[in-house]
């Protein structure tokens, strides 16, 4: 089996119809994930980029993946990287979150951006698996709030 990279795996997802954007802060990474030999055959492109402001357009986004990002960042970051997520999200979108969470600190800051059902998907080893939805009916304001 051959080893795929994360934005070929993706781009094979949302098939040729839709774009796959992978967002890192740091500039070696981009020129790592864009050196792969995945990458270079996958239409998944790769920029630089915060969670805190996203290159997107608001309610552009069906879905965004964030993989082992929210424990690198402070509480304030955090909290403005998923309002952020929040405001690119389409209506009916979703957010899908891999992160370290041992001590269940996660869902409130998901619930206070607005995302509705925060569903835990299970947990492995010491990560855990998150999907919340932006509501079908918010539009740019934050979403109901869930405890």
């Amino acid at each position: 089996m051959r080893d795929r990279g994360a934005g070929e795996a993706t781009a094979q997802i949302v098939g040729p119809a839709g774009s796959v954007v992978g967002i890192d802060p740091a500039p070696d990474m981009i020129r790592v994930a864009q050196q792969t030999p995945a990458s270079r055959s996958s239409p998944a492109r790769f920029r630089l980029g915060v969670i805190e402001c996203l290159p997107f357009d608001a309610e552009s986004v069906d879905v965004v993946l964030a993989s082992l990002v929210l424990h690198h960042l402070p509480p304030d970051v955090r909290r403005a990287g998923l309002h952020e997520v929040y405001r690119v999200l389409r209506p009916g979108g979703r957010l899908v979150l891999v992160d370290f969470d041992r001590r269940s600190q996660v869902s409130p800051y998901l619930n206070e951006a607005g995302f509705a059902p925060v569903a835990t998907r299970g947990r492995r080893r010491m990560l855990s698996f998150f999907v919340g939805f932006k509501p079908q009916t918010g539009s740019m304001g934050r979403g109901p709030q869930v405890s």
